[in-house]
């Protein structure tokens, strides 16, 4: 058996690495490389925030299944590794989050990885009935965010892409209503007319991003009309923002008290009027 030089190891060894390199990928072999996705989770459904207020933190647990269509998942309370996003007494609101995020004024929307592709996701409540089937297409490199609400029971799940989208001098906004008993709603900034906004927004009436010059830091005053009335302030709130950040305002909760059996349980549910501004920082 001939044995080589020492140097003649070196020279075939990089041989092997520059021709390993220099290998060319076939499209079907791209394919197999999953696409980068992101989703972020909001919980504004009354009632499924009315469970999660009354139940116990370690036993009551809502989850988010995607791709899969095991309702019991979780049933002993939180997985030992929890494989999906989950509402609970702790954070009820905001998937995925912190303890710290979540107690800001305008905490951050985060994101969790996804791969791209149509994906279907379930929403169970806290006794494991799945209160929402839908099917969404997630797009590689575009955040998403999935907004559960409901109407009197009536679950909806609104898919909101994230226009991420950073310009020096620039402040955007976006406006989002899941109040289910407002009506038709309009708003103003410091007391002038929100412009670039539709005329009235109503339940599940979403915005695109509307772009402001801000070359500094801003005190916005947000208030809340009904459509015809400029006089009763519904709801107020304060934005403040910083130039090249975007920011989404969502108005969410009941104008006036709420009753109702709930169509899954069959269980009694009396909602307050809570009618209220949350804020979010998207970029």
């Amino acid at each position: 058996m001939r044995i080589l030089p020492v140097s003649c190891h070196f020279i075939l060894i990089f041989y092997m690495v520059l021709t390993s390199c220099n290998k060319k990928v076939s499209p079907n072999e791209a394919a197999l490389a999953p696409s980068p996705g992101k989703i972020a989770y909001v919980n504004v459904s009354e009632d499924l925030l009315q469970q999660l207020t009354y139940a116990q933190p370690a036993r009551y647990w809502s989850h988010v299944l995607v791709d899969n269509g095991d309702t019991s998942y979780g049933v002993n309370g939180r997985p030992l590794n929890s494989t999906f996003a989950f509402f609970n007494a702790e954070y009820p609101t905001q998937y995925p989050t912190d303890r710290f995020n979540i107690t800001q004024d305008q905490p951050w929307l985060r994101y969790s990885s996804i791969d791209a592709g149509k994906h279907q996701f379930i929403l169970t409540d806290t006794g494991h009935h799945a209160v929402i089937k839908s099917t969404f297409e997630v797009t590689a490199n575009e955040p998403i965010t999935l907004f559960f609400a409901d109407s009197l029971g009536s679950y909806h799940a609104f898919p909101v892409k994230d226009a991420i989208q950073p310009a020096a001098g620039k402040t955007g906004l976006r406006f989002i209503d899941l109040s289910p008993d407002a009506g038709k709603v309009f708003f103003t900034i410091n007391n002038e007319t929100a412009t670039g906004f539709p005329d009235t927004f109503q339940f599940g009436k979403i915005s695109s991003f509307v772009t402001y010059n801000r070359s500094a830091r801003d005190t916005m005053r947000l208030r809340f009309y009904q459509a015809g009335d400029s006089s009763t302030v519904l709801a107020r709130s304060t934005l403040y923002t910083e130039p090249g950040h975007g920011y989404t305002i969502l108005l969410t909760g009941y104008l006036q008290y709420a009753s109702y059996s709930n169509p899954v349980t069959g269980q009694y549910m009396g909602i307050s009027p809570n009618l209220r501004v949350m804020l979010y920082k998207n970029y």
